[in-house]
């Protein structure tokens, strides 16, 4: 665990170090002759991006392609020579200037599997071109290159790695290579000052110089080297600063240089600067002689003495390097050294080097529970493995070098073959040493906790027992007996447990834990727990425990999608199951590309939790309400969530993002955005407006942490944002200080977001204790913001990311890089996991795919995400020991989800996976609910739902995937406003969704629709399957739609992931109105469909009402008992269904009409071709429901069928055209130079589809990019459409040629141009050409990428097909009409005339030919019948004498626009059937829900009357009965809100009692029935009052829609209305 450490106290023995080692291993094989050896030899590499960056670049000779990883440091890559040779050079020439490695190694070996030590250690490289000579040739097969730091990217990136073995000698850089070498000089003043004494390295004795001869030169002097060598640095030892103009010069020559062979490397003009220069080359040069040469100087030395005319050195000194470098740092790091310990040392013994310039310090180790920040060991259970870090500092540079040591610190038990093996939990224990036997609970095993503090964790343990085996464990306080789990504390730190350690002893008889704190012990419950639930036991034996990482983190992103709290609580079990302990909940957000909406202030934004900032607050400043309307957390549940998620070992660490990610704060106050452009809407001004704004922004946060009882309290680290904020880098800084030092201030731990590279800058930021996420390289690198002194949490996005269903980044993490990718490196920066900086890691979700983006993902969605994400995380960051991947995988299927959570709804099953069968004969397996109740329907008892408020109760509240949902329904409503079948708090089914009036679902604010709409006064069966991504429905047993399968939005993949809500059977609010009968919910399996015999027993039943007929009748008996089988056979079904058709074939009976179906059918064209799939399908499947021969009492259904078949002509869409002028995309494949493997593929220019898009590799910059189509047949073509991306401008062409080609390899432009930057499609035309493949070329474009987001050829020769033309023409004139409404007759005959007009011009356009077929199929196809609407106008009429005055004004109201909406459809000619259906139905139910200004009168009078008589004259018991109804009375009239249904019911109990008063024998009362007494009781209707179903034309019944509790309802309505 990195937790805070101090500096060492004592004092480490220091020593000084140097050591150089190369392996010298026996030549098998010499090539001396400059052979690169490693030239086209098979490479193996640690990782490659592949394509044009593969691996074998790096051996083919080729210094312009490179092998590039695309991945961070380590990697590395090795080369097999085929055989042993000898070698001793090696050069890589990296990507470039800026980007090279700057840290290697360097390996040779003849076993892959060994590499030993390496023969090159580099650091510090700084160059495109390395190169390494060894001192000693080594010999191997194989040659590894490993690179662990970069500079420039963070990637791998190098174009050549050669091998050679040369006659080249090793030359130290630091040896003065000119000592004791042949010097020549021009001249010397006497021969005691002669060339030879400036090589003899005496640099001070004036009796070892060189002085020139008297005069005014110039002067020179050259040293032999005697052999071609580096030549880098030249020392020159003054004698005087004399020299006014010289140079350094080389020559290379195998003699004595002439004048002509020296060059000049450096050169000066005025005297140097010290007698003691150093000149520095600008590079290493190869060179035999080296000259001083002096073109001028002064007789006066500048610094004062006698003048001379001569010039005079006492030295020439000449290095390959640069001799005064200090060594490198790498030598340093070798000279550490840690001596092993063994079993009883208290201390680690470490040996440091102590060397000029650098400091070296112990940095750590990554367990400090075992080596801590002192170096005390605490003796572990077993020999444990550690890592022990140090750090060299350049005291110079402040550069700093990492070396961590593998030290085994000896334990105090050995290990035995016969030793348990460890628990097979997730994380591994840190430490464990088996004992043998097991430890089993049993019904007598207590849990007993010795601490107060530990009874919540005692508890928590007992309670998730109790989960996973339906047993219960008794939880007390005291001392633990023989079978007990004990829990207690321990303040003994010499154990090494700190905070979330625990030590845990399993023997036969008892478990004992002990911890330092609560969280401690929390985490052995979960290692016992996950121990029962794979084998029901714990094994013998001892476990030390504890973290890796201090920070072991998930963050999710609830302010772009909403999460329930109860998700977010399942969340903290789950991680906390996999002793994960740091939950960041990103509160607030919004859509990311604002820009591309008209208004980016409508934008999608929430911030979660409840405030106090409401609109028209702040004097009016505030627009808006900051708390988000569709999901918050209130404040009293975020602050329980909090304090509850800490009992679990998480702590919650909220995040509210400012000042980008703003967009809920602007809504608030628009006057603090930074601008009105785009993005500048969610950033607030910070420039401009920093004082208001950040005064705005800790308002916020005053809310949560400045109360007496605060949401964030002291223990919660707060989480300030501050993420990616672009507008202004100086203001960014400052408010990040400002609001890290309130949360401090708050004493609070605070966090924030990593962004101080990208907006780096002067204004200081403070780091001390802050805790920082590292996302991104490049917007915060990891080394300078560890230089920086903050904690650092690693999440960095290219690894951790996920965005569901973006994509971009991942829709799901690898399970490789969650369980070995080590968290402590990033972008080729590693802090080793003892540094007291690195705290750990996290990953995260992100909800990018918000607003118009969004593309379904649900809660379970993401979880599906994270499921596998949390568990290997978590052990990795606890600490991996043995498991491998695949072995920690295995454990983790075997845990799952963590006691008290079900993310998925599982619900019990059956045997045979039977979860629920309501027959819904009665109530049985349900609870009553609220105006739904079983009634008789087509002979057949069912639950009537009656729309609003209409429901029963179900035991199964939500039930998850892999399920199979089926229901009958009647629907007998055709309003088209939304209908719930069912419905709990995850979501609904809906028979009728809003706004599309098709059977499907909603769940989490998205609704769905199949493509069906069900049928009126029609049985049907609809069956539901869910799994993941995917909702099917089936209908009557055939597949109707799948949801999820090819749907898109915005060029993603609808997600149609739903449970099946079925707490309700109908809704709270909008229920269906219909029939609801045979539920069955159960795993999903294939069900055969009963509908065929149920439709047989519907129609049998009808006929049997008129008809007598035994043998139908017990068939009729037979077919309920099989339809009420769970899962009847398919054989039985038929065989009934046949039975029962036979005999119906034997009766004569009065058939419906079907007259006015057939006239629509006969309008239905045989070919449908230019209509969309969905819509035929809609239409067939409305011709497929027709059942023939219905009796005539049954003509409702068949009524239903014409409105049916109406509508699904009128809804025939048809196709987008497709433009015959171009190439029919679908004969094209498109293929390109590169493309950047995201989603951005080539084919997407042929994919109709502008939101999508080819882009080229963004690794790839190097022009001319091309994109080509191929069609496999030659097509003519006379031009090209190019649509550029709609979105942004990288890539658009701006300088292009189009070429084609016949093969594919040989091409020929045919034009060429230039184009404008933007969004606008452009149109390029060419002469006409017959091919095979064309491309379009990028010569130039924005950035030097390409993209385009759709490309079109056009066709060359196109013929007009007016022949097609006249006989569409034809055909439509021969239509006759009739009884067809105005408008849509008018409509043919325009579009004949259209046609017509068209046909009869010059050269007619040959796609508006095809456009004019299709728009009179279309007409044709649309033609409505007439319908009658004489029962509308009876209803109408039945209104005429209703008085306004005697409703309230809302009642009123809705009823006269339903009244005067259906007097419209009466006097529209086109009105539909539709039409009329809908009015009628709207009238009817606008009617019975007028509500009476309420009368007293009536009942006043009869309290009068009640009042009258005599309580002495009257039994006691009917006086009684009086006195209570006069009560009820009084109170009912006294009370000015009565309803008119309470006043009814007090006349009726008021009048019931006075008529049964009875008169004590003798005595001579008044006669309550008394013809005189005013009777004002309502009259109900009676059935005769009900009338006939409505008719709608042509001797049918008109709405079959109406049911008949509506339609008696309606009745009593009229009867009571005449009656008043």
């Amino acid at each position: 665990m990195k937790l805070k450490k101090k500096s060492l106290a004592a004092v480490l023995t220091f020593t000084m170090l140097f050591s150089s080692l190369f392996s010298i291993i026996p030549v098998k094989a010499e090539v001396t002759d400059g052979t690169n050896l490693a030239l086209n030899k098979t490479v193996t590499v640690s990782a490659e991006y592949g394509g044009n960056l593969a691996k074998e670049h790096l051996t083919d000779g080729d210094e312009e392609t490179r092998w590039s990883t695309e991945a961070d440091v380590t990697q590395w890559a090795y080369v097999d020579l085929g055989q042993e040779f000898e070698m001793n050079k090696f050069q890589m020439i990296w990507e470039s200037d800026s980007v090279y490695a700057k840290d290697y190694n360097i390996y040779v070996s003849n076993n892959v599997d060994d590499w030993g030590e390496p023969v090159i250690t580099k650091t510090d490289n700084n160059t495109k071109t390395s190169e390494d000579i060894l001192t000693t040739k080594v010999s191997g097969r194989y040659v590894k290159l490993e690179i662990t730091r970069m500079q420039g990217y963070p990637n791998v990136s190098c174009r050549e790695f050669k091998i050679f073995n040369t006659d080249e000698k090793y030359q130290d850089p630091t040896t003065n290579v000119a000592l004791n070498k042949t010097a020549v000089a021009s001249s010397q003043e006497a021969d005691s000052v002669k060339a030879a004494n400036a090589v003899d390295g005496d640099t001070t004795s004036r009796s070892s110089r060189w002085g020139s001869a008297i005069g005014n030169g110039p002067d020179w002097i050259y040293v032999d080297l005697g052999e071609s060598l580096n030549v880098n640095v030249v020392k020159v030892f003054w004698e005087n600063r004399k020299a006014t103009a010289y140079k350094i010069q080389i020559a290379n020559t195998e003699s004595r240089p002439s004048e002509g062979d020296w060059q000049t490397v450096k050169e000066f003009s005025d005297h140097p600067a010290s007698i003691d220069e150093k000149i520095v080359l600008d590079q290493v040069y190869k060179a035999r002689y080296v000259r001083l040469y002096i073109d001028s100087h002064t007789s006066q030395d500048p610094d004062g003495g006698v003048a001379w005319n001569t010039v005079s050195i006492y030295e020439l000194e000449v290095y390959g390097g640069n001799p005064d470098t200090k060594p490198p740092i790498s030598e340093v790091l070798n000279g550490i050294e840690v001596k092993t310990p063994e079993k009883g040392d208290q201390k680690l013994e470490v040996t440091l080097p102590e060397i000029e310039g650098y400091t070296v310090s112990y940095n750590g180790t990554d367990f400090e529970q075992v080596v801590d920040d002192d170096l005390t060991i605490y003796q572990p259970v077993v020999d444990k493995d550690v890592k022990v870090s140090f750090k060299v500092t350049d005291t110079d540079t402040n550069d700093y070098r990492f070396k961590e040591v593998n030290v085994t610190i000896p334990g105090k038990y050995s290990s035995d073959e016969s030793d348990n093996s460890a628990p097979n939990v997730l994380p591994e224990l840190a430490e464990w040493k088996g004992g043998n036997g097991d430890f089993v609970i049993d019904g007598s095993t207590k849990i007993v906790y010795q601490d107060d503090a530990l009874k919540a964790t005692a508890e928590a343990l007992a309670n998730d027992y109790e989960e996973l085996t339906d047993k219960s464990l008794e939880v007390t306080k005291g001392t633990a007996d023989n079978g007990d789990i004990s829990l207690a504390l321990t303040s003994d730190k010499s154990q090494g447990l700190q905070d979330e350690g625990y030590l845990m002893e399993i023997s036969n008889n008892s478990v004992a834990i002990t911890a330092q704190t609560t969280t401690g012990a929390y985490w052995a419950t979960r290692t016992i727990l996950q121990s029962v639930k794979q084998t029901g036991d714990i094994p013998c034996g001892i476990t030390r425990d504890y973290p890796l990482y201090e920070i072991r983190g998930f963050i999710l992103d609830v302010g772009r999608k909403t999460f329930t709290m109860d998700f977010l609580k399942q969340v903290v079990k789950q991680m906390s199951w996999y002793k994960m302990n740091d939950f960041q909940v990103h509160l607030n957000d919004n859509l990311i590309p604002i820009e591309n909406l008209e208004d980016p202030m409508t934008a999608y934004s929430a911030f979660r939790l409840e405030s106090d900032v409401k609109k028209g607050g702040n004097g009016g400043l505030n627009q808006q309400d900051l708390t988000s309307t569709d999901l918050f957390y209130t404040k009293e549940e975020f602050k329980s969530f909090i304090k509850e998620s800490r009992t679990y070992g998480v702590d919650i660490v909220p995040e509210i993002d400012t000042p980008a990610h703003s967009l809920a704060l602007t809504k608030v106050r628009p006057d603090l955005r930074h601008g009105t452009n785009g993005r500048e809407n969610d950033h607030l001004a910070l420039r401009d407006k920093y004082d208001e704004s950040l005064s705005f922004v800790q308002s916020i946060f005053d809310e949560y942490m400045k109360t007496d009882d605060p949401v964030f309290d002291q223990q919660t680290t707060v989480h300030v944002g501050a993420d990616e904020y672009n507008a202004d880098k100086e203001a960014y800084r400052k408010f990040s200080d400002d609001m890290l030092k309130y949360v401090q201030d708050a004493g609070r731990t605070a966090r924030i977001w990593g962004s101080l590279t990208q907006c780096s800058g002067t204004t200081p930021v403070r780091s001390e204790n802050v805790q920082m996420n590292l996302w991104n390289f490049g917007y915060a690198n990891m080394d300078q913001m560890y230089e920086q002194g903050y904690d650092l949490i690693n999440c960095n996005d290219g690894n951790y990311y996920i965005v569901p269903n973006a994509g971009y980044y991942y829709d799901r993490l690898y399970d490789s890089t969650l369980y070995n990718l080590p968290i402590n490196s990033i972008g080729g920066v590693t802090i080793p996991a003892g540094d007291e900086q690195m705290i750990g890691g996290a990953f995260a979700v992100w909800n990018d795919m918000t607003d118009y983006l969004e593309n379904g993902i649900s809660q379970y969605d993401v979880y599906d995400r994270i499921e596998n994400a949390i568990p290997l995380f978590g052990a990795k960051l606890w600490g991996i020991n043995d498991n491998s991947l695949e072995e920690a995988n295995q454990i983790r299927n075997q845990l799952g989800g963590a006691p008290g959570t079900n993310f998925d709804y599982q619900v019990p099953t059956d045997e045979n996976g039977v979860i629920a069968h309501y027959k819904l004969d009665d109530l049985s397996g349900l609870t009553a609910g609220t105006n739904a109740d079983i009634t008789s329907v087509d002979g057949r008892n069912a639950l009537q739902l009656n729309g609003k408020e209409s429901y029963v109760t179900s035991p199964i509240v939500t039930a998850g995937l892999g399920n199979d949902l089926r229901v009958k329904v009647k629907r007998t409503s055709s309003s088209s406003d939304e209908q719930i079948l069912f419905e709990s708090d995850y979501g609904s089914i809906k028979a009728i969704q809003k706004d599309t009036g098709k059977v499907g679902f909603s769940r989490e604010g998205r609704d769905y629709s199949f493509s069906y709409e069900l049928p009126v006064n029609e049985w049907v069966e609809l069956e539901f399957k869910n799994e993941i991504n995917v909702t099917k429905l089936y209908v009557n047993g055939q597949l109707i739609d799948t949801l999820g399968d090819d749907e898109q939005v915005e060029g993603r993949p609808l997600v149609a992931t739903t449970m099946f809500p079925l707490e309700r059977i109908g809704s709270q609010s909008n229920a269906f109105v219909g029939y609801v009968d045979d539920i069955r919910l159960s795993t999903e399996k294939e069900f055969n469909s009963t509908m065929s015999l149920d439709y047989a027993m519907i129609t049998a039943q009808s006929i049997l009402e008129n008809t007598e007929n035994d043998e139908l009748q017990a068939l009729v008996a037979e077919g309920k008992k099989v339809i009420d089988q769970f899962a009847p056979e398919a054989a039985v079904i038929t065989d009934l269904t046949t039975k029962i058709n036979d005999v119906l074939n034997t009766i004569e009976y009065k058939k419906a009409d079907y007259s006015r179906v057939d006239k629509y059918l006969a309008l239905v064209a045989e070919d449908l071709s230019i209509y969309t799939d969905a819509s035929i399908n809609n239409l067939n499947q409305v011709i497929n429901s027709i059942r023939r021969d219905l009796p005539l009492a049954m003509q409702d259904i068949v009524d239903g069928y014409e409105a049916n078949l109406a509508k699904a002509l009128a809804q025939l869409e048809l196709k987008s055209q497709l433009n015959i002028n171009y190439v029919d995309n679908k004969l094209l494949t498109a293929s390109a130079s590169s493309y950047q493997k995201d989603g951005s593929n080539p084919s997407n220019v042929l994919d109709d589809n502008p939101a999508t898009m080819w882009h080229t590799d963004w690794n790839i910059t190097t022009l001319p990019h091309w994109i080509a189509l191929e069609s496999q047949t030659p097509i003519s073509i006379n031009g090209l459409t190019y649509v550029p991306r709609q979105t942004g401008t990288n890539g658009n062409v701006t300088s292009y040629a189009i070429e084609v080609s016949d093969d594919g390899n040989d091409w020929r432009v045919i034009k060429e141009g230039k184009l404008p930057s933007d969004s606008s499609t452009k149109i390029i035309g060419f002469d006409e050409v017959t091919t095979t493949h064309v491309r379009l070329v990028y010569r130039e474009a924005e950035n030097d990428n390409g993209s385009a987001a759709e490309i079109k050829l056009h066709r060359g020769d196109v013929p007009a097909d007016l022949t097609g033309l006249q006989a569409a023409i034809e055909a439509a004139e021969a239509i006759e009409n009739i009884g067809y409404t105005g408008a849509s007759w008018q409509n043919l005959q325009d579009t004949i005339a259209d046609a017509k007009a068209l046909l009869n011009s010059a050269n007619p356009d040959p796609n508006d030919v095809e456009i004019a077929k299709r728009n009179l199929s279309a007409a044709t196809m649309k033609l409505v019948l007439k319908v009658d609407s004489r029962q509308l106008e009876s209803l109408v009429d039945s209104f005429k004498d209703y008085n306004e005055d005697d409703y309230t004004p809302e009642s009123w109201a809705n009823f006269k626009a339903a009244l005067d909406a259906a007097k419209a459809v009466i006097n529209n000619s086109d009105a539909t059937k539709d039409d009329v259906n809908k009015a009628y139905q709207d009238l009817l139910d606008a009617s019975s829900l007028l509500v009476e200004v309420n009368h007293k009168e009536g009942l006043e009078s009869l309290i009068n009357k009640a009042e009258s008589f005599d309580s002495s004259k009257y039994t006691v018991e009917s006086w009684a009965k009086l006195a209570e109804a006069l009560k009820y009375a009084k109170e009912v009239f006294n009370n000015e809100q009565a309803t008119k249904e309470e006043i009814a019911t007090a006349v009726l109990n008021l009048e019931t009692a006075i008529n049964g008063l009875k008169e004590i024998e003798g005595s001579e009362g008044q006669n309550p029935s008394d013809p005189s007494t005013p009777s004002v009781t309502p009259k109900p209707g009676t059935d005769d009052d009900k009338g006939q179903s409505a008719k709608t034309g042509d001797n049918s019944p008109v709405l079959a829609l109406v049911s008949i509790s509506t339609l008696a309802l309606a009745g009593m309505w009229l009867a009571r209305r005449k009656e008043d």
